[in-house]
């Protein structure tokens, strides 16, 4: 076993142009996806806030 990295893009759905890319630790179990506030912010994803 061992930790794996991968490079992905997130965008946001409502602007194709606008995407990050990073490089993110995998977990195969996971459900959800954790990113940078930064990269949050700069995509606008404020809408899918659920508080």
């Amino acid at each position: 076993m061992g930790i794996v990295y991968t490079t992905i893009k997130i965008r946001n759905p409502l602007k194709d142009r606008d995407f990050v890319e990073v490089e993110a630790k995998v977990d195969t179990g996971a459900t959800l996806l954790v990113i940078p506030v930064q990269n949050f912010l700069w995509l606008r994803l404020n809408k899918w806030m659920n508080i």
